[in-house]
C-alpha cells in the first residue's frame, strides 16, 4: 500500500493486512515486522532514521522508535480510515483519512512526536488521501468523492482548509 525509504538501503513497506516490512539492502531482501495488528495499513512514513508512523483502517496510528524492530499503537481518538501520513519534522506530523461510504474526510496533526493527535478537519469535507509538505508551513491535501477532486492547503501549518 506505501513504500518510504529513510536512504538508499533501508525501506519499509506496509501491506493491507497489518504487516510491515523492511529492507536493509536496497530491496534485495524484505524482512517481515510484526504491527501487532490486523488492520490495513496505508501509509508509511519516517521523519528520521529510527522513528516512523504508519497509518491506517479504523483509525490506526503505529509509532516505532527503534527503526522498525517494533511498532506501538498510538491513540488517534477516531475510527475514520487513515490514508496518508507525513511529518515536517521530528515532532510535528499529519495524517488525513476519511470514511468513503458516508463521506466524511478528517485531518489529525500531532506537535509532540505521535504521542497524541488533535482532530483538525473533520465531517464537512470528503476524505482525504494524501497529504504532503514543501516546508514546516506550506502543505497540501488532496482528496474527493463521485462529486469531484478536493484540494486543501495551508500557509502557516495549523490546519489544511
Amino acid at each position: 500500500m506505501s513504500v518510504f525509504f529513510t536512504n538508499t538501503n533501508t525501506g519499509y513497506i506496509v501491506e493491507d493486512s497489518g504487516k510491515i516490512y523492511k529492507t536493509i539492502n536496497a530491496g534485495i531482501d524484505w524482512t517481515e515486522y510484526s504491527s501487532g495488528i490486523a488492520n490495513m495499513l496505508r501509509s508509511v512514513y519516517f521523519p528520521n532514521a529510527n522513528t516512523g508512523y504508519a497509518v491506517g483502517g479504523k483509525g490506526t496510528i503505529l509509532r516505532t522508535t527503534n527503526a522498525g524492530s517494533t511498532w506501538m499503537l498510538s491513540s488517534s481518538g477516531i475510527t475514520k480510515d487513515l490514508f496518508s501520513v507525513y511529518f515536517t519534522n521530528d515532532s510535528t506530523g499529519y495524517a488525513v483519512g476519511g470514511n468513503i461510504n458516508t463521506v466524511e474526510g478528517i485531518t489529525l496533526k500531532t506537535i509532540n512526536y505521535g504521542t497524541t493527535w488533535k482532530v483538525q478537519i473533520c465531517d464537512t469535507i470528503p476524505p482525504l488521501y494524501s497529504v504532503y509538505f514543501i516546508n514546516n508551513y506550506l502543505g497540501f491535501a488532496v482528496g474527493g468523492d463521485e462529486l469531484g477532486g478536493v484540494i486543501y492547503k495551508t500557509t502557516n501549518g495549523v490546519a489544511l482548509v
